[in-house]
């Protein structure tokens, strides 16, 4: 999961100009993402770990690290295992 984190936060770092990214922190508040900037993120993880996070999911979330563990939960079946 640190993979995906790390991958997220440099991504913000570099495309949004953001420095000391809290992975914790609101999306909104920590990145100043709007939601066409958080789409382009999702492409990239996408390119990167060949994951596509479903948009239904994606509304649920509201940190970057909520998404990388949702993607790395996913990525490894564990997700319906959980929902079972």
């Amino acid at each position: 999961m640190e993979e995906i984190l790390q991958f997220l936060i440099d991504y913000a770092e570099e495309h949004f100009g953001c420095t000391d990214v809290d992975p914790n922190d609101s999306i909104q508040n920590s990145i100043d993402a709007d939601s066409l900037d958080v789409a382009e993120m999702m492409v990239a993880l996408e390119e990167r770990f060949g994951y596509y996070l479903p948009d239904g999911k994606l509304i649920e979330m509201d940190t970057l690290y909520e998404i990388a563990e949702y993607a790395w939960k996913d990525m490894n079946g564990m997700i319906k295992a959980e929902e079972e």
